[in-house]
């Protein structure tokens, strides 16, 4: 795990390496002094779009972003990487390390963004990686698997909205990407609480802990109905904001909006399958006998979805943080105004419908795939053996012996040999 982690990331590092030099050097071309083309406000000054570089640049940092933030098809890197402990994984895998590629990407919006290039590279990308990433997160047995996956899914997200680039798509992937901090945060805590007090994160073995760890089981219900994007949490308003994106766009937004809904409708069976089947049902046996974690180990989770509740206070979010981090990617001055509700209008209520849609059949999915694990695991197991996180290890098996080849071929023991390479 850490293996991959480290080889994905960094090769993306060198890659990203790459894009800021050949970034340099255009805006150096444009007639920015060496220090002014080091910087993005610097960079910011000129049109890095009617450059020649301009394509493999964004390329680059395309590439770059995809091995951070897991986009297909690095994608493989980020559940092997849930081997961590769980306080790491809450913070690093929620909030924080994978957003870099995300971040990356919004940060370079006003630099590169807007191009036919851009919304067609970085939409699609979104898109695939969204889709695969939901449909693969429903099979996992391991419940930070589950979440894993589903938060490449909305990494897919993120970057899918970044490529739209409209305004409303920016002020959207900002609420989403706190929104998603927030409970997905508190769910690896729950994960990790159910872990540490019965031994096992394995869904199909648990059930029937509320009655033993009830402020677990509240956390995490909370953090799963903003997951869920149910009323009146701030993932309810992220829900609501990506719809609304997609319906706006005329081309493509009735072919997004479908992809969206059925991603949705995986991303709410796996909320239910963390936040409900290991608290309801019969009690089933673990390895450990279960009792309520501490308080230091339910403050976290509890403090986290209870801010997801925010949204009954939507002006501090958005005075605070919101409109600000929507103007800095869109490069300009943009207005976030949030509302649980719209009125009655035809689209507020299409929208409306679509995320009543998506509960019901997300929870319909959920009653499907709890009787089918197993089989549905074997199916993922059986498919991995052709993607790319097996390319990735049969290459890494492989390069010892090109090194040796290699060293073989150049290493003759012949001196003249050696001049005629140098």
């Amino acid at each position: 795990a850490a293996l991959k982690a480290l080889v994905v990331t960094g090769a993306g590092g060198l890659v990203l390496l790459a894009g800021l030099v050949m970034m340099t050097a255009a805006g150096a071309d444009l007639g920015l002094s060496p220090s002014e083309a080091s910087t993005l406000t610097g960079l910011a000054s000129v049109d890095l779009r009617a450059h020649s570089l301009y394509l493999p640049i964004l390329i680059l940092i395309i590439v770059a972003a995809a091995t951070k933030s897991a986009q297909v098809p690095f994608h493989f890197w980020l559940p092997s990487a849930m081997a961590a402990p769980t306080p790491v994984s809450a913070y690093l895998h929620s909030a924080t390390m994978v957003k870099a590629g995300v971040y990356l990407l919004a940060r370079c919006h006003p630099l590169l963004g807007g191009t036919d290039e851009w919304r067609w590279m970085v939409t699609a990308l979104g898109l695939v990686t969204m889709i695969t990433a939901a449909a693969m997160a429903l099979p996992q047995r391991d419940l930070k698997k589950v979440l894993a996956y589903a938060t490449v899914a909305v990494l897919g997200s993120l970057t899918m909205l970044l490529g739209i680039g409209s305004d409303l798509a920016i002020k959207t992937a900002v609420v989403f990407l706190v929104a998603h901090a927030l409970y997905k945060a508190a769910l690896f805590m729950v994960a990790g609480n159910i872990d540490h007090e019965t031994g096992t994160r394995d869904v199909s073995h648990l059930g029937g802990l509320r009655r033993l760890m009830p402020w677990t089981a509240a956390a995490g219900l909370l953090a799963a109905l903003s997951k869920a994007g149910a009323p009146p949490m701030f993932g309810f308003i992220g829900k609501e904001l990506l719809y609304k994106t997609k319906l706006d766009l005329e081309t493509v937004g009735a072919w997004l909006v479908m992809a969206a809904v059925l991603a949705n409708i995986a991303l709410v069976a796996t909320a239910l399958m963390v936040a409900v089947r290991p608290f309801w049902g019969r009690l089933r046996p673990t390895p450990k006998t279960p009792h309520e974690a501490p308080l230091s180990m339910i403050l976290g989770p509890t403090l986290l979805a209870l801010a997801g509740l925010c949204v009954l206070f939507p002006q501090i979010f958005e005075t605070n943080l919101g409109s600000g981090a929507a103007s800095a990617i869109a490069g300009r001055s943009v207005v976030m105004e949030l509302k649980l509700w719209h009125g009655l209008n035809t689209d507020a209520l299409g929208i409306l419908a679509l995320s009543l849609l998506t509960l019901g059949a997300g929870a319909a999915v959920y009653l499907g795939v709890r009787s089918r694990l197993s089989s549905a695991s074997r199916v993922v197991d059986r498919i991995r053996i052709i993607g790319p996180e097996k390319i990735f290890e049969e290459s890494l098996d492989a390069l010892p012996r090109i090194a040796g080849c290699f060293t073989r071929l150049m290493q003759t023991g012949v001196l003249r040999h050696y001049l005629l390479v140098t």
